[in-house]
């Protein structure tokens, strides 16, 4: 150990100082806040929103049913939802829907399949002001362990990042 009582009366020969630090940026392409969809467990099922920005699903469904977040507005445009999923897909049939950015105004919107793939994209044109939501599909008798990692996006080129409000991170 070096002890200096006295900055003046020492110098500290070979002294290096050695760190690591990174800082996560984003670009701010992510549209989907989840943050309004907390744990929810229902027939069988207990999805959990991990925090950052994924979900996990686990259960056996005891029903067909969906699990649904707060409504969100979009500007009218095209857009894209790409279902990032790690784990143990079901057996249902390969075109149900897995995830879903959906309107029942319209009863339209985008929707990945199941078809037992780690990354489902979907695009389509979205009419602005209609009110849409997340929405995880679950199937009766299906066993779900499932981390999904959505994000809804208009812009980029479909690399996964969290939601940052629409801003780059960090924001100066």
């Amino acid at each position: 150990a070096i002890y200096i009582t006295n900055s003046d009366n020492g110098l500290v020969n070979n002294l290096i100082i050695e760190g690591n630090t990174y800082q996560e940026t984003t670009k701010g392409y992510n549209l989907l806040d989840a943050n309004n969809l907390g744990t929810i467990t229902k027939y069988g099922i207990t999805l959990t929103n991990n925090g950052d920005g994924s979900f996990s699903a686990k259960g056996r469904s005891t029903s067909t049913f969906n699990i649904e977040s707060n409504d969100f507005r979009v500007e009218d445009g095209d857009y894209k939802l790409i279902d990032y999923a790690e784990g143990v897909y079901p057996t249902i049939e390969p075109n149900a829907s897995r995830l879903q950015i959906y309107s029942s105004d319209t009863n339209s919107g985008l929707a990945t399949l199941s078809k037992y793939s780690s990354e489902q994209v979907a695009t389509g044109h979205l009419i602005g002001n209609d009110y849409y939501r997340l929405r995880f599909r679950f199937i009766a008798g299906e066993t779900y362990d499932l981390i999904y990692k959505p994000m809804f996006y208009q812009n980029g080129d479909g690399t996964y990042e969290p939601y940052t409000g629409g801003q780059p991170s960090p924001n100066p």
